[in-house]
């Protein structure tokens, strides 16, 4: 497998640490570019039981979280990985969406050749949740996709 382009998406927690950093020994043993994600769950679901009204007297208060949620994730991004790597050709990104479908489209508009992933979150419902997530780029994805278990030693 030669990919010009890995992606690696990490919900902050111990598993996707340990995707990342594999993603970051494989783009640098291939020297491919490297974009860690992080994708945000949307701020507001709207439905039909909100009003019109309350959507849009708290619109503005939204937009406003979703920036800072963004702008935090980011940071994280930065501090955790990115500045602790020395390899040129990774940058972080955030997107706001729900995770499965968000990596999927990044995936295929950046043409990624592999995705790195951890098998699960955090402990408890999140932990459930992005194993879900894990499950749904498996068997969505058009490129290549590696799972990374916490407990794997290897490269």
């Amino acid at each position: 497998m030669q990919a010009k382009l890995i992606i690696a998406a990490t919900d902050f927690s111990a598993n996707a640490d340990k995707a990342v950093e594999k993603a970051i020994s494989l783009a640098a043993r291939r020297n491919a570019d490297l974009v860690i994600i992080h994708v945000i769950p949307p701020v507001l679901n709207h439905s039909p039981l909100m009003q019109e009204s309350l959507i849009n007297d708290a619109e503005t208060a939204i937009n406003d979280l979703a920036v800072r949620l963004c702008q935090l994730s980011q940071e994280e991004l930065e501090n955790r990985y990115l500045s602790k790597t020395s390899y040129p050709k990774a940058e972080g990104l955030c997107l706001e969406g729900k995770a499965a479908p968000e990596i999927l489209r990044l995936v295929e508009e950046r043409g990624a050749g592999l995705l790195v992933i951890g098998a699960t979150g955090d402990a408890g419902l999140p932990g459930a949740l992005f194993g879900s997530i894990a499950s749904k780029l498996l068997r969505k994805a058009p490129c290549s996709v590696l799972v990374v278990r916490a407990e794997d030693k290897g490269d």
